[in-house]
């Protein structure tokens, strides 16, 4: 297929009209699992039907693997990403994929937090063949110090299904190259109780998941690093729109915490690019909301900082679905900017 004939498939799928029968590979390689799921089941494999319920079977048992930190955390946090932003989304925690737990909390709560994990048995490190490896000093600090994420946390369970956790943790929903910082104390006092397979918990309120939802994926479509290494997915916009359209959060409420935050044009820049993507009209009063807050320099550009930002000359389907768009990008940068992402991906 061209990339129009994708793109028009794409939105025909959403219309509930029949879809073409090589839609498939290109929505798994985007991350699109709901819109896999509007698909005839003859389009569907097998493989991908076991990988999915192999999936489901992982999810369940890192929520109860966790369990424990829930219930002794003595310090504000909250479940953000993965399944309970697949509920949000799209109705069903099994939707997303993830391969970890994402938490989010203060800067200021690590070192208890730290404390906490050690002893219920996690490691900061990586898996290898032996088991965890913990990370070294330089490491941690490396990735503390560059990245909104401590060193990722993991624990090794019981189950041959899912042999190991991994707790990643969150002290910001900006990114590393952020002036920003957020309001912590704001938005984990937006926060609610929730239960899943078992396991009482906290996350974000609707409106402030989705403003966090949005950060995160700006970065993901922003940061050159990312982009170099293909981030830039369907699914993302996935995300935005359908969780838009599902949740129903308040425009109203979204707007007046984005003015709190200071973020309502990374806010609006990603609900402009899935509203154009599916182009249903269907987010129109999220985008006159926030209209006041866009930054129209940011639309049609790519970089997290005003030192990196360049413009795109592709078109939005082109850089979802052209396949050289990592080449693409590797050709606009600066031999610093080459250097920084060597380092990055050395390090990280």
């Amino acid at each position: 297929m061209t990339i129009k004939e994708t793109t028009d498939n794409i939105r025909a799928l959403i219309r509930g009209e029949a879809a073409n029968e090589n839609l498939f590979p290109i929505l798994y390689s985007h991350g699109a699992d709901h819109l896999i799921s509007l698909l005839p089941s003859e389009h569907i494999p097998d493989r991908y039907r076991a990988e999915r319920s192999l999936n489901k079977l992982a999810v369940k048992e890192r929520y109860v693997a966790c369990r424990e930190f829930f219930e002794k955390a003595d310090f504000p946090y909250a479940v953000i990403k993965g399944a309970v932003l697949s509920i949000g989304a799209y109705g069903d925690p099994f939707i997303r994929r993830s391969g970890d737990v994402d938490i989010l909390i203060r800067r200021s709560d690590a070192d208890r937090l730290k404390g906490l994990l050690t002893s219920l048995g996690f490691v900061q490190g990586r898996v290898t063949e032996s088991g965890v490896e913990p990370f070294s000093r330089k490491e941690i600090l490396f990735q503390t110090s560059m990245s909104h994420q401590t060193a990722p946390y993991i624990k090794q369970t019981q189950n041959k299904l899912c042999p190991f956790v991994n707790l990643d943790v969150n002290t910001n929903v900006m990114w590393g190259e952020s002036r920003e910082k957020a309001d912590m104390d704001l938005i984990l006092s937006c926060r609610e109780e929730c239960e899943l397979f078992g396991t009482r918990f906290f996350k974000l309120s609707g409106e402030m998941e989705f403003i966090s939802l949005c950060l995160h994926h700006y970065k993901d479509m922003n940061s050159l690093y990312l982009l170099a290494g293909g981030s830039l997915k369907l699914g993302l916009l996935c995300d935005v729109y359908f969780y838009l359209k599902n949740a129903r959060p308040s425009p109203q409420k979204i707007k007046e915490l984005c003015e709190k935050l200071n973020v309502g044009k990374y806010v609006y820049y990603c609900i402009y690019q899935a509203s154009a993507f599916f182009a249903d009209g269907a987010l129109e009063d999220y985008l006159g909301a926030l209209d006041c807050l866009k930054d129209t320099s940011l639309l049609n550009s790519f970089g997290l900082t005003d030192a990196e930002r360049k413009e795109w000359d592709l078109e939005l389907s082109e850089r979802l679905f052209r396949n050289d768009v990592p080449s693409y990008i590797n050709s606009r940068l600066s031999n610093a900017e080459k250097e920084k992402i060597k380092l990055n991906r050395e390090l990280m």
